[in-house]
């Protein structure tokens, strides 16, 4: 759906850039930019199709159960990789986002220290019922407050810059 939506925002702005750009003053500037701007659509509007009618075709989903004993975490988005582990050994469940680039990231903080991503921002998950369950099997794992609350995190290069400036906060 995400492909086709992006279709539809490149088709608008392809249809803008046909509907304004010929009202320049400088004809040839309007002139090159077109003939690199009309292939590029094309491909782009060609590559989203393509993407849309593959995942379309292979309509997998994401799988995640949480036992007792166990959580299962089955994602055939990425060479159907399957994650299988005691519910025992899992200390945190963490959601964070990078202070510069504002990438989300989720994963499993393992109590050996060992951590271990998780790309489940890609599916429909319920994530309040996913934190229930992990709680319900454990109550001793750690999960966010709310189910749509990333914590901030910064490299460590720039936490050390920060505390030099007297800006350390976190």
């Amino acid at each position: 759906m995400i492909c086709l939506l992006n279709v539809g925002v490149a088709s608008l702005m392809y249809y803008g850039a046909l509907t304004y750009l010929p009202n320049m003053d400088d004809k040839q500037a309007v002139e090159q930019l077109l003939a690199v701007a009309q292939p590029a659509y094309y491909v782009v509007v060609f590559v989203l199709l393509a993407l849309a009618l593959y995942f379309y075709i292979k309509n997998k989903a994401i799988r995640v159960w949480v036992s007792p004993s166990q959580l299962c975490i089955i994602d055939p988005t990425f060479g159907d990789f399957e994650l299988l582990v005691n519910v025992n050994e899992i200390a945190e469940f963490k959601q964070t986002i990078s202070a510069g680039s504002d990438l989300l990231s989720t994963g499993l903080l393992m109590k050996d220290g060992t951590y271990t991503p998780l790309v489940l921002n890609n599916y429909k998950l319920d994530r309040g019922a996913f934190f229930m369950a992990l709680k319900k099997a454990n109550s001793a794992i750690k999960v966010p407050a709310s189910p749509y609350r990333y914590t901030k995190v910064r490299p460590t290069w720039a936490k050390k810059l920060r505390a030099k400036l007297g800006l350390s906060r976190d």
